[in-house]
């Protein structure tokens, strides 16, 4: 994994929420204070660097040869999971129908 990548994906896995309602921070959240409710924001005891480290170790040598593996099946579809719920419900619809199609054509 690249350099850049791999500081992409720590930033991704340390979580940080609000000690006043719960939600997790968002990007947008300047400092250290919740933007819903304005309180503070605190790290996940489970988010810590070497926590996040043995996640990405874990992804490379457990994950990733499996997602390569399905990656070259001809129903293979990627869904993007970053997106607001129904968006992805509807994506992840739309390519279960496709590679049904697909497959029922062969």
């Amino acid at each position: 994994m690249n350099r850049a990548k791999h500081a992409a994906m720590l930033g991704l896995f340390l979580g940080w929420f609000c000690s006043g309602c719960g939600k997790n921070a968002d990007p947008s959240d300047s400092g250290q204070t919740c933007g819903t409710c304005g309180g503070a924001l605190i790290q996940r005891v489970d988010d810590d660097q070497r926590v996040v480290l043995e996640r990405l170790k874990v992804y490379t040598n457990s994950t990733k040869p499996v997602l390569e593996y399905y990656r070259g099946r001809p129903t293979f579809r990627v869904v993007n999971g970053a997106q607001p719920p129904d968006r992805v419900a509807r994506d992840l619809d739309a390519v279960i129908d496709d590679a049904a199609m697909e497959k029922a054509e062969q």
